[in-house]
């Protein structure tokens, strides 16, 4: 149970730092996009930064704040062997976060697109890294690293967009500047879309990987196991998620929208159950 717990915390904090990560980036390229001056470009971030947000801090010192609370939560999570009785520190995914923590520290301080974009990059390196929890590498590990990183872009992009960019893009004093940052944010419909169709490829070919069809998702004989009712659960709730983005997409949807991320929650607890049945 307590390996388990664990992994979920892994992979949440994963998911929230590759949103972290998406949002860092994201910002800073339609701020180059938008404001064509240099100063104009650091005015337009320090004004983001200082944007309040619920519950009314300013947004620089709680993703400040965040940021290094989720690396170093990843780095606990992921390297901890005495803590937790896994495996040893892997290399690769030990080096890589060590310069994510390097970059991060950069990030925080410069208002670069490109230290934003090594950022992104250590981070979903990381975190692909860190699915393949035996040596060797196959098409298997190549497959489900793939359905892991378009799970963080697809959920993380979700909790950042809802809870930090929206309303932080809504409070700036330059509201025309919020404006037209808030629509290039939304340029090409976001990553919904997008990350589903990945999920769906790279889920189905593991599912076949295991043996299964997808007459087998609704047998009597896959529902009388552990694993057959977890992944019909994870499943529907994707299902239910897919019919909040068609319906809701970008609109204003308060309520709806924290239901949604309850059940993406759900979804990550679901596939954490499933990867140890």
């Amino acid at each position: 149970m307590t390996s388990t717990i664990v992994a979920f915390l892994r992979v949440l904090a994963a998911v929230l730092l590759a949103g972290y990560a998406l949002f860092q980036w994201r910002m800073a390229r339609s701020l180059g996009r938008v404001c064509t001056d240099p100063g104009e470009r650091q005015r337009g971030w320090a004004g983001l930064r200082d944007a309040r947000w619920p519950p009314g801090l300013p947004v620089a010192v709680s993703l400040g704040a965040l940021g290094w609370i989720l690396l170093a939560g990843l780095a606990v999570l992921a390297l901890g062997p005495d803590l937790f009785g896994r495996r040893g520190p892997v290399g690769a995914e030990a080096l890589l976060l060590g310069a994510a923590l390097a970059a991060h520290a950069i990030v925080v301080r410069t208002a670069g697109v490109a230290s934003r974009a090594l950022f992104m990059v250590l981070v979903l390196g990381a975190a692909f890294v860190g699915v393949a929890p035996r040596p060797g590498f196959d098409r298997y590990t190549l497959a489900l690293g793939i359905h892991v990183l378009a799970a963080a872009l697809w959920l993380g992009h979700m909790f950042f967009w809802s809870l930090v960019s929206g309303p932080a893009l809504k409070r700036l004093d330059d509201r025309d500047l919020g404006g037209r940052l808030r629509a290039l944010s939304l340029e090409g419909g976001g990553l919904g879309w997008p990350a589903l169709a990945v999920l769906f490829v790279t889920g189905w070919y593991l599912l076949w990987r295991r043996g299964l069809v997808p007459a087998d998702l609704v047998s009597g004989a896959l529902l009388g196991q552990r694993f057959g009712v977890a992944l019909d659960a994870k499943l529907l709730l994707v299902l239910l998620m897919v019919l909040y983005q068609a319906v809701f997409g970008h609109r204003e949807a308060p309520r709806a929208i924290y239901a949604d991320m309850l059940a993406a929650i759900a979804v990550l607890a679901l596939a954490v159950v499933l990867t140890g049945v």
